[in-house]
């Protein structure tokens, strides 16, 4: 993943290389990627799930080098890959109400719906949750206001490139800069993030290269494998 020349053999190799700091974002990634494995809805995907949120978190990683305005871009890696977790939440835990809001969300606004059908939504769940496992403020802050494009306290420029990164994910890799240009036409606000098209193009088309061996270092092709 990080394109080292020679491999890496032991822990303490890997430790010198990565640092505490990215090594605590991985860890956290690989970790929470384990807890929630299993949601008991026949509806829900737990492989497209994750191709999703492998997608977006690479796209976002990418987008946050580019931008050179982000100190850590790992961190935006697992702000990415967690950002959805709560619909994760919601399928394990509440797995009726999932499907009702599932088979509306076509017709409503998917936030408004789980608001009225549970009083909260996806994105505060988990970053309830976040804050109550203790998680880094930026996790919570990119889980919870990943959906809103004109958010702007702290940590907006990085809320901004995984609100993003989440919107290019559900589309096919733009070949060129006129179909990243169409994609990017209908998100909101995505010329805060100041990166020409080229560099939002490759971002994307790095993730559709990337994602399967993403998967396998989180010891997620059982995953694939099981569902496809």
């Amino acid at each position: 993943y990080y394109g080292m020349p020679n491999e890496v053999s032991t822990i303490s190799q890997a430790v010198q290389l990565l640092g505490r700091d990215r090594l605590k974002q991985i860890l956290i990634g690989s970790v929470l990627v384990n807890v929630f494995r299993d949601p008991e809805i026949d509806s829900f995907s737990l492989a497209d799930f994750w191709r999703h949120s492998i997608k977006t978190a690479i796209i976002a990683r990418q987008l946050a080098i580019q931008h050179g305005g982000i100190s850590e871009p790992d961190s935006i890696f697992i702000a990415g890959l967690l950002h959805d977790l709560g619909r994760l939440l919601l399928a394990s835990k509440l797995p009726i109400e999932y499907e009702t809001i599932e088979s509306r969300k076509r017709s409503e606004d998917l936030l408004e719906t789980e608001r009225k059908e549970l009083g909260f939504d996806h994105a505060e769940l988990a970053a309830g949750l976040m804050t109550k496992w203790g998680l880094p403020d930026i996790l919570v802050t990119c889980t919870r206001h990943h959906h809103d494009s004109e958010y702007a306290d702290d940590f907006a420029t990085e809320n901004r490139v995984i609100y993003v990164a989440n919107k290019l994910s559900q589309n096919v890799p733009p070949l060129d800069e006129g179909e990243a240009q169409e994609q990017l036409s209908k998100i909101n606000n995505w010329q805060l993030l100041n990166l020409p098209l080229d560099q939002i193009c490759f971002a994307c088309q790095l993730a559709e290269e990337q994602m399967f061996d993403v998967m396998e270092s989180l010891g997620m092709i059982n995953i694939e494998l099981e569902t496809d």
